[in-house]
């Protein structure tokens, strides 16, 4: 798979108290990175990854982000669905499975979203930089 500018990982977290949400990182290899997460209510794991990954095509629209990018997740039913389905109709979006442990942040951001924790921030490039040195 070609390198991609914009990397878009995705997550949903569901328990049975009917708590839920969903949390997204997008990387732009550029600028910086973009990360979000709301509060959901999902009826099962697999809506709320789903919803994930609807409500990241639906940010990256927000972003004016259109053209080579990349969303990943770690639900390998779901990216296969969201392959097959969305492959002819949006062309200029890949979609892609990581295991569980390249998507610890936006698993993290999922679980606290569903406990009503709230993320929109941006994070420069600059700053990432320091912190990952």
């Amino acid at each position: 798979m070609p390198r991609r500018r914009y990397i878009v990982k995705v997550d949903g977290s569901y328990h049975k108290n009917k708590e839920s949400g969903i949390g997204m990182v997008v990387i732009d290899r550029y600028k910086g990175r973009y990360y979000y997460n709301i509060r959901t209510h999902c009826k099962d794991s697999f809506h709320c990854e789903r919803l994930a990954i609807v409500y990241a095509l639906y940010k990256l629209k927000e972003l004016n982000i259109n053209n080579d990018i990349i969303i990943l997740s770690d639900n390998r039913d779901i990216v296969n669905e969201f392959a097959s389905k969305y492959h002819s109709e949006i062309n200029n979006i890949a979609f892609g499975w990581i295991p569980r442990r390249q998507n610890t942040t936006a698993h993290h951001l999922a679980k606290n979203a569903a406990k009503g924790n709230i993320v929109r921030t941006f994070v420069p490039k600059q700053i990432l930089q320091m912190i990952y040195k």
